[in-house]
C-alpha cells in the first residue's frame, strides 16, 4: 500500500528558512511501508533534521521554530485529549515524534524501558522512537481505558542472521523449512513474529525474543497477571465469526490457572515485529468446566481480547498477556486461525451460487490427546479412522502426547495422506509429562484430568473452525451409527434444514450443535455368528451386539457435533461457552432411531447373559467390504500384520 508524501503546513520565517539546522519545511518525509503489514509508516531518520518535528498518522507534517508556540500546541493537544476522554463518540489519532536540536530523535518516554531488558539490547537501539499514545474503545463499569497504544523503542535483536538461516534450513525428514516444521511440531511457537524480527533485523523493545519466552512443559508459557495469580498460556486463535458481534473480531487465548477467578489481563496484539503492539484489556475471562471451581485444580479459562476497530481488518501474528499495558513480558503466542470459512468447509469446496439453496457442509472430527504409551491401540485406531472416512468425515484432528511406536507409525501414515492432522500436546504445570507418571495421574486424578481435556478439545475446535463449520468430538473407542443416511453431510443437511424451519416457531436461534447419545457395545461379548469370521483387527465391525434398551441418558452419555458459527469453549460432552455466553443446553438431541454413537468399551458380565437382553445392530456392516480391504492394506504397509 503506497503512502502519500506530506508537505509542511505551517509557514516558516525567512530567517529560519535559511538555517541549516531547520530543514523540516524544505524536506518531505519518506514513508516506508512495512513489508508485511502497512499499519503505520516508518519515518526515515535521515529526514529528521529540525529542532521540533511533528508527525501524525494522516501524513501531515509541520514545524515551528517558536518554543512558545510549541507550548501552546502541547496544551491544546492535552485539552483535546481530556475532552475526548469525556466523550467517547469522538476519536483522535495523533502521534508525536520529538527531535533533538541536531535532528536526531529524542529520548521519548524512558519509563517504558522493559524490566529485565539487558544492557546489550539497550546498546543496540536504533535512532527512532514511535512515541504515540491513543486511548479509545469501551469502558468498564469503573471507567478504565480498554485500549491504548504503547511507546516503542526499536532495537536490534540478537543474532538475527543466525536465527534467519536456521529457520530457512530444510528439515531432512519432512523436506520442509524449519519454520514450517516448527508450525507442525510446536503449534504455538511464535514463528511468524520471530521470522519477522530476524528478517528485518529490528524489533520493538516490548516484543520478547524467542529465547526470553518463559516456556513450561514444552508447549505452555507462564504469564503473571497479578502478584498472586499466574496463568499458563497454551494457544491464541483469531476469531472473526459474525456471532461474536460484541467483540468482532477478537483473539481467544486458552489458559490454565489455579485462581478460581483470575483477573482480566491486558493483551498485547502484535501485527509485526517493529511496531508497538495494540494493548487492549481482555473483555472476558470465562471458566471452561462444569465442575465447581477449586484452587486444588488447575482450571481452564478462555480469555477474550477484542481488536481495536481500526485494526479489525487485520489478523495479529502474535499475542501476549500481561498485568499492565506497554510493559515487557516473557510470553508470546503464535496467533492461528482465519477470517472466514475456507473451501474445505463446503462439499466440493463450493458455496452455493443460488440464494435459495442451502450450503452443503463437510464434517470433521476432533479426537482426544492420545496417550496410548503403554497400550498398542494401532489396530483399533486404523479401523476407527477408516470407518469415519467411509461415513464421509472429511478430516480428523488429533492431539499427541507420547504414544506406542506402532501408534506413531499410524499417525504419520495418515498425516502424509492429509486425512489426519496431529497437534503436539503436553499437560500443564504442575502435572508431570513422563508417560508412566502421567498414566498414573490420569487414572487416579480423574477430575483434574478431565479439566485439562477441555483445553485441547476447545483448542481443536477454535484452531480449525475456519476449515469446517461442523466439527464433532469422538474418541477412538466411539463409532457413529447412521441409521438412515449414507454419510455425515446428509445427516447434517437434514438436521440443519429442520432447525431452519423451526426458527421463529419453536426456536429463537439455531442450536449450538447436535448430540448423539451413547449405546454400549461391550468388549467382553463374543461376536455373533454373522461376524465371527471377520479378522480380529476389525473390532467394531465384529462386535455388533448391544442391549436392546437404549443407554440411559445423562449429560455424560452424549457426544456433540458442534456448529462452529456459535461454539467457543467445550468440555468432553458438550458446549460450555458460545458467542452469546453460557450454552450448556443449547445442543439439540438427535433421535437414536436416526443416529447414535456406539461406545466400544466396558464389560457387561452376567447382565448380558440374560435371555432377550441383547440385540444385533449390523449398521456398520454396510462399510465392511471397503473398510476391511483398506485396513488390511494400511496394516500391511506399516508392517503391523
Amino acid at each position: 500500500m503506497k503512502t502519500e508524501e506530506a508537505t509542511p503546513m505551517v509557514p516558516v520565517s525567512k530567517s529560519n528558512a535559511n538555517s541549516s539546522t531547520n530543514q523540516c519545511n524544505h524536506r518531505r518525509f519518506n514513508f516506508e511501508p512495512t513489508p508485511l503489514l502497512d499499519i503505520a509508516p516508518i519515518v526515515s531518520t535521515e529526514n529528521l533534521l529540525s529542532e521540533t518535528c511533528y508527525k501524525s498518522y494522516n501524513g501531515w507534517v509541520f514545524k515551528n521554530s517558536s518554543f512558545r508556540l510549541v507550548q501552546v500546541s502541547i496544551a491544546i493537544v492535552v485539552a483535546v485529549l481530556i475532552l475526548l476522554s469525556l466523550d467517547r463518540s469522538i476519536g483522535i489519532t495523533n502521534s508525536i515524534l520529538p527531535c533533538r536540536p541536531d535532528g536526531s530523535p529524542g529520548d521519548g518516554d524512558k519509563n517504558q524501558t522493559p524490566t529485565g531488558m539487558d544492557e546489550e539490547a539497550s546498546d543496540n537501539e536504533i535512532s527512532f522512537e514511535d512515541n504515540k499514545r491513543r486511548e479509545s474503545g469501551p469502558e468498564t463499569s469503573k471507567g478504565e481505558n480498554m485500549n491504548t497504544t504503547c511507546s516503542c523503542r526499536q532495537v536490534h535483536p540478537k543474532l538475527s542472521n543466525t536465527i534467519l538461516d536456521h529457520l530457512k534450513q530444510i528439515h531432512p525428514s519432512t523436506n520442509r523449512s524449519t519454520s514450517d516444521y516448527l508450525k507442525m511440531q510446536h503449534p504455538n511457537f511464535p514463528v511468524d513474529a520471530v521470522m519477522d524480527m530476524a528478517t528485518r533485523n529490528i524489533k520493538c523493545h516490548l516484543l520478547p525474543e524467542y529465547a526470553s519466552i518463559s516456556w513450561v512443559n514444552t508447549f505452555w508459557q507462564r504469564a503473571a497477571t497479578t502478584k498472586d495469580v499466574t496463568l499458563y498460556l497454551y494457544s491464541a486463535v483469531y476469531d472473526n465469526r459474525s456471532m461474536t458481534a460484541d467483540v468482532q473480531p477478537c483473539v481467544r487465548v486458552l489458559v490454565i490457572s489455579r485462581s478460581t477467578k483470575p483477573p482480566r489481563p491486558w493483551c498485547h496484539l502484535w501485527f509485526n515485529a517493529t511496531k508497538p503492539p495494540q494493548a487492549v484489556k481482555a473483555l472476558r475471562v470465562e471458566y471452561l468446566d462444569y465442575h465447581k471451581p477449586s484452587s486444588e485444580t488447575s482450571m481452564p479459562f478462555l480469555v477474550t481480547c477484542p481488536l481495536p476497530q481500526e485494526y479489525a481488518h487485520l489478523k495479529p501474528i502474535a499475542a501476549s498477556l500481561l498485568p499492565k499495558p506497554c510493559t515487557y513480558t516473557s510470553n508470546l503466542l503464535q496467533v492461528t486461525g482465519s477470517g472466514s470459512l475456507e473451501e474445505s468447509a463446503f462439499v466440493d469446496g463450493r458455496f452455493p451460487h443460488s440464494s435459495r439453496k442451502h450450503a452443503e457442509y463437510t464434517v470433521a472430527v476432533c479426537g482426544p490427546a492420545l496417550y496410548y504409551y503403554h497400550q498398542d491401540f494401532s489396530f483399533r485406531l486404523v479401523e476407527w479412522l477408516e470407518l469415519l472416512r467411509a461415513m464421509g468425515i472429511s478430516r480428523v484432528f488429533l492431539y499427541e502426547t507420547d504414544v506406542h511406536p506402532n501408534m506413531e507409525k499410524v499417525l504419520r501414515y495418515y498425516e502424509s495422506q492429509g486425512f489426519v492432522e496431529v497437534t503436539k500436546y503436553s499437560y500443564p504445570p504442575p502435572y508431570d509429562n513422563e508417560p508412566s507418571t502421567r498414566r498414573l495421574w490420569t487414572n487416579t486424578h480423574r477430575v483434574q484430568m478431565f479439566a485439562q481435556e477441555n483445553i485441547y478439545f476447545s483448542d481443536c475446535l477454535l484452531r480449525h473452525m475456519h476449515q469446517h463449520r461442523f466439527i464433532a468430538h469422538f474418541d477412538p473407542d466411539e463409532v457413529p451409527f447412521l441409521l438412515h443416511h449414507d454419510n455425515f453431510t446428509h445427516l447434517i443437511n437434514e438436521l440443519l434444514n429442520k432447525s431452519h424451519m423451526e426458527l421463529g416457531k419453536k426456536a429463537k436461534s439455531l442450536p449450538a450443535g447436535y448430540k448423539l447419545q451413547w449405546n454400549i457395545f461391550y468388549d467382553d461379548l463374543q461376536p455373533p455368528q454373522s461376524t465371527r469370521d471377520l479378522p480380529p483387527y476389525l473390532h467394531a465391525l465384529r462386535h455388533t451386539l448391544r442391549p436392546k434398551a437404549d443407554f440411559p441418558q445423562s449429560p455424560g452419555t452424549f457426544k456433540a457435533i458442534y456448529d462452529m458459527n456459535t461454539v467457543t469453549g467445550v468440555f468432553s460432552h458438550g458446549p460450555i461457552v458460545c458467542g452469546s455466553g453460557k450454552c450448556h443446553s443449547d445442543v439439540k438431541r438427535v433421535d437414536a432411531k436416526i443416529a447414535y454413537l456406539g461406545h466400544f468399551t466396558r464389560t457387561c458380565g452376567d447382565t448380558c447373559r440374560k435371555e432377550g437382553y441383547l440385540k444385533e445392530d449390523s449398521t456398520l456392516l454396510r462399510y465392511e467390504e471397503a473398510v476391511r480391504v483398506t485396513v488390511e492394506k494400511v496394516l500391511g504397509e506399516l508392517g503391523l500384520l
